[in-house]
């Protein structure tokens, strides 16, 4: 899984698809 918690431009969707932003 990613770090999510050291990087906000990632986020996990439910589908467990993950998103990006730039």
């Amino acid at each position: 899984m990613w770090p999510l918690h050291r990087s906000r431009n990632f986020k996990i969707e439910p589908n467990g698809s993950v998103h990006k932003f730039s």
